[in-house]
């Protein structure tokens, strides 16, 4: 399983201090190490044993791109949803899945970056008064300031930011809106877990608000990969251009920008 957390203390909208506590994500490889604790987290619930780590941001990796690339598509964004410990390691489907995403993930997510698009991650934290807050045998997990609630670190660096959400949604009563307007971005590339949620009901809500939307299908995941195929086919009839991460990369490369879908109702 994924293993290893790090204390550190959430950030809303802010950028990732370089002396922030982050932590590391295992391969599938490791799957098995993770032990389950009834008593705490219920059954397929996984608790990690802390372990402390370098306390720095993952390296940034030296490109060279021809002049002028860089900040090409500063009016576009990456949202990531739910990348966080206590969420992935809930169930042995879902660290799989983000296990296998994960390399490829990373080297889109630094192709965007070198391209002048921000990176914003999305993550949720769950309160005590909301009822409908899915609780682990009744444990509440991803709280505010818990070490389980962190961003996995394999998929930050110190440029990112990270912006609070209390619903799947990351527009719902957030700032993510202004934050979004107020940098001059008028695409957002939805990724992260689950497509069938988070993703989904995240890219909605952008579309609602006028966005242009894209999802990379390479960098969603699910539980269940059915579900996600149908969370997929929803937005790309609906709401989103859907299609690989190196098309994604290509398209910035070849027009400096993503196009808007054209939506075309039956």
């Amino acid at each position: 399983m994924l293993a290893h957390w790090l204390a550190g203390t959430p950030h809303n909208a802010a950028k990732i201090p370089p002396a922030a506590s982050l932590c590391t994500i295992c391969t599938a490889d490791t799957i098995g190490r993770v032990e389950l604790d009834a008593r705490r987290a219920g059954v397929g619930a996984a608790k990690t044993t802390i372990t402390p780590l370098r306390p720095s941001a993952r390296p940034r990796p030296s490109l060279t791109y021809p002049t002028g690339m860089h900040d090409m598509a500063s009016n576009i964004a990456v949202l990531t949803n739910d990348l966080q410990y206590e969420l992935v390691n809930k169930n042995p489907e879902r660290i799989r899945a983000v296990a296998d995403a994960k390399d490829n993930f990373r080297r889109f997510l630094d192709g965007m970056r070198d391209r002048g698009c921000e990176i914003v991650h999305l993550q949720l934290i769950n309160r005590e008064d909301d009822a409908n807050a899915e609780r682990y045998n009744g444990y509440l997990p991803v709280t505010k300031g818990s070490e389980g609630a962190q961003i996995i670190a394999d998929f930050l660096v110190e440029s990112d930011l990270v912006v609070e959400k209390n619903k799947d949604s990351g527009f719902y009563e957030t700032d993510l809106h202004e934050m979004l307007q107020a940098r001059g971005v008028d695409t957002v590339v939805v990724t992260g877990m689950q497509t069938q949620i988070c993703v989904q009901t995240t890219a909605a809500d952008a579309f609602f608000r006028g966005y242009n939307i894209w999802v990379p299908s390479d960098c969603v995941v699910s539980a269940q990969e059915t579900d996600k195929k149908r969370a997929l086919e929803w937005l790309d009839a609906y709401c989103a251009t859907v299609t690989g991460s190196a098309e994604v990369l290509r398209t910035i490369d070849a027009f400096g920008r993503l196009p808007r879908k054209v939506i075309k109702t039956p």
